[in-house]
């Protein structure tokens, strides 16, 4: 059974943990509450934190910057099609 543990989207099946985030609803390609799943293959509990809270920056870092780049390319098709 998958444990929850401290740092967000981290989660240990077995020995090794995984970092399993919601897939942003930006990526329009993806259903809805879609997941990634990524096996950090390590099965040290303070590593795994680490690993996870970068991985957990780095997609709020995604999420910020991807808002910012789809308005931008969204607009210059806006304008083609007029």
């Amino acid at each position: 059974m998958a444990v929850r543990h401290e740092v967000e989207n981290l989660i240990r099946r077995g020995n090794i943990f995984y970092w399993r985030p919601r897939i942003p609803a930006a990526f329009v390609h993806c259903r809805p509450g879609s997941r990634l799943s990524l096996s950090l293959h390590c099965s040290d509990h303070r590593k795994a934190q680490i690993i996870g809270r970068k991985l957990n920056t780095r997609l709020a870092e995604l999420k910020m910057n991807s808002k910012d780049v789809m308005t931008t390319k969204k607009q210059p098709r806006a304008r083609e099609a007029r």
